[in-house]
């Protein structure tokens, strides 16, 4: 059972949709400019809200009705590794 109102998992939800675009936006631009700042920075920053967000939903939330957030986390580290490659 989920310790979360539906209203809370949906904005949850929102706003963990709002961090990884906000941090997809700045993987192109690292891509085609390099890792430096304040791209690098700001894209770890929104990693960072990631992370706090899947721990919410991992802590508080039903594991059967998350979405993939173990894909998300995989997807993150891999560019966290080859940005520092």
């Amino acid at each position: 059972m989920s310790c979360l109102f539906e209203s809370e998992i949906n904005a949850l939800q929102e706003a963990l949709d709002d961090e990884f675009k906000a941090w997809a936006t700045y993987d192109p631009v690292i891509h085609d400019f390099a890792p430096i700042r304040p791209f690098i920075n700001i894209r770890d920053s929104e990693a960072r809200h990631i992370d706090a967000l899947l721990r919410v939903f991992r802590d508080y939330h039903d594991a059967s009705q998350q979405r993939d957030l173990p894909a998300l986390g995989r997807c993150l580290q891999r560019n966290r590794h080859q940005d520092s490659a």
